[in-house]
């Protein structure tokens, strides 16, 4: 942050109790007003993650908490089971989506439910990069590194972060 990066946390929701996992969440993490942070759902399986009603719960806390949501990371298939039950889920079809697609592309992906685009895009570097040739990299890091994107400008992701609010 000292050097101008933005920063963040994400906490991998698993089954049990959504507001204790909130407040463990950012008593860890320690949320500045300019730090993003996001509720990741890995899949829709609620033996080996959160129910989807208990993240509704959790991004509730976390606003109560800090007066903000987090962002929605997640993957295509539960993005589209949270949009196509946007009713059921009105808070997760809300909360701005950090996409973890690993393709080089996106294209008609978006929009799904009340998203219209990606807030932001996760993708790996093993899959658009090769051997030691990545122009998305930087410099010093390891070779398979998680590599995200946003479909703005320097300036307006400056602007945006924490990327506050609903979709």
């Amino acid at each position: 942050k000292s050097q101008g990066l933005k920063w963040g946390a994400y906490h991998l929701a698993r089954p049990g109790n959504p507001r204790e996992q909130a407040n463990h969440f950012l008593d860890f993490a320690e949320p500045a007003p300019d730090d993003l942070m996001a509720l990741d759902l890995e899949d829709n399986d609620p033996t080996k993650f959160m129910s989807l009603a208990d993240a509704e719960e959790l991004a509730r806390h976390i606003k109560r908490r800090t007066g903000r949501y987090p962002l929605l990371y997640t993957n295509g298939s539960t993005a589209k089971f949270i949009a196509e039950n946007a009713k059921t889920y009105p808070l997760l079809s809300k909360l701005k989506i950090w996409y973890a697609r690993y393709k080089p592309d996106i294209v008609g992906h978006f929009p799904i439910g009340s998203w219209e685009n990606y807030t932001l895009w996760q993708f790996a570097s093993s899959v658009n990069c090769g051997g030691d040739d990545c122009p998305y990299r930087i410099k010093g890091t390891g070779k398979d590194i998680d590599i995200n994107v946003a479909n703005l400008t320097p300036a307006e992701l400056k602007k945006a972060w924490p990327f506050d609010g609903l979709s």
